[in-house]
């Protein structure tokens, strides 16, 4: 992965219900976990393995964006490869994410 700063990565997640994600964060990037909410018996199955809320704890990460979000962890069937998605929208479905940006 190049060199990216955590602003660009994050342009634009400020927005109000927006579905924006990335999928390419740095691997020294520092978060703590806020919450974990239940995943669904439907998206287990499906795969989805987590779905939390996060902040990012890093000095500079914490600056650059400070308001908490979320992380959804799921595994693809086919190639049992895992993603993590963070996203900063936390009302649509975690299999729903999952779905858009696998594809």
């Amino acid at each position: 992965m190049e060199n990216t700063s955590l602003p660009s990565l994050w342009n634009g997640f400020r927005v109000t219900n927006s579905i924006s994600a990335s999928r390419d964060m740095p691997e020294n990037t520092a978060w703590k976990r806020i919450l974990s909410n239940p995943v669904s018996e439907t998206d287990r199955q499906a795969w989805v393995r987590s779905d939390q809320i996060m902040k990012f704890s890093g000095t500079q990460a914490r600056k650059d964006y400070p308001d908490r979000i979320r992380r959804v962890r799921y595994c693809d069937r086919e190639t049992k490869r895992y993603f993590l998605f963070m996203i900063d929208n936390k009302t649509v479905s975690p299999l729903l994410i999952a779905e858009l940006y696998t594809q």
